[in-house]
This record gives structure tokens, sequence and C-alpha cells, in this order.
């Protein structure tokens, strides 16, 4: 929660305190995780239904890490993570997968398309 992270930077700062060698807390990112809604499950369970009915693999995944999700307003379904499969993130080595690309494009696309009808459009 925001309260425990704001009480373990004090922990942190009283520990480190101000005249034992140099330091400084960078915030990363102040974005909260996606919360765990009935109104985002249900679309998670939508995109399940066309992933399976295009044969498109996709993995329900949770996390605690920031994401522009988590800014949503609560009445707005939404999912997080749909983008396509990649490997060795932030390197110079970084890549997608092509397929994965299309894959998800589709899955999108049929997401859009549904209106709660398991993608059948």
């Amino acid at each position: 929660t925001p309260q425990t992270a704001d009480r373990i930077e004090q922990e942190m700062r009283k520990i480190l305190g101000l005249n034992r060698g140099r330091w400084r807390l960078d915030l990363v990112a102040d974005r909260p995780p996606m919360a765990e809604r009935k109104i985002n499950v249900a679309l998670a369970g939508e995109a399940a239904r066309i992933a399976e009915r295009w044969d498109i693999p996709v993995v329900a995944e949770r996390s605690v890490l920031p994401s522009v999700a988590g800014l949503v307003p609560k009445s707005v379904p939404v999912l997080c993570g749909l983008g396509p499969v990649a490997d060795e993130m932030n390197t110079p080595q970084e890549r997608i997968s092509r397929i994965s690309m299309m894959q998800r494009t589709l899955l999108l696309a049929q997401l859009l398309l549904a209106d709660g009808d398991g993608g059948t459009k």
C-alpha cells in the first residue's frame, strides 16, 4: 500500500541518516499496479475465451509492479500485458516475437469487436 511504502521510506531515511555517506532515493514510478476488480476479471475472461478460440497462447499473471492500467478509473475495465512476447527486455538485444505481434493484434481486435460474445464476430 502507499502507506506502507511511505513508512518504509521514512525508516530508510532514519537508518541511513543525513551524515552517513552519500545516498539518495529516486522515485522509479508512482503508478499503482493494476487492481484485480470484478470488471477486470470479466474482461480477462473474455480475452481468454477469444485466445482459446483462435489458439493464441496467453497466460494470466498477477503483478505488483507499477502499471498505467493502475491509473484507470474503477468503472472502466482494463487489461495489462497484451503486448507481444519479448526477450531480453531493456537490453541492446531486446526483441519481440513476430508471430506473437500478429496473434496479440488479432486478440485485441477480436476483444474490441466481441462485446461479450466470446469473439464470435
